[in-house]
């Protein structure tokens, strides 16, 4: 579950998870209405990672869609080769 994304040029950072700090006013409003038992932190962890950029996630998107076209129109050229090449 992707709590928070945010951007931070390189360096060394201290995170900190607090209870409650992350969810929106109408979530609280409904966990104390629903009364919903809280979440144990000592399960779970926080996980930073370096994300790709936009560009390129479009870039290889197009791409696939490109090779799955050449792929479909291999077969439908091989299949149909009898009749595009004979004379």
């Amino acid at each position: 579950m992707e709590i928070a994304r945010f951007s931070a040029p390189p360096g060394k950072y201290v995170l900190q998870l607090s209870e409650g700090s992350t969810v929106p006013g109408v979530e609280q409003t409904l966990i104390r209405l629903l009364n919903v038992k809280m979440v144990d932190y000592d399960k779970y962890f926080i996980q930073i990672r370096e994300s790709r950029p936009v560009l390129s996630v479009l870039i290889g998107i197009l791409l696939l869609a490109f090779s799955g076209l050449c792929i479909i129109g291999g077969l439908v050229a091989g299949i149909l080769s009898d009749q595009i090449f004979k004379q």
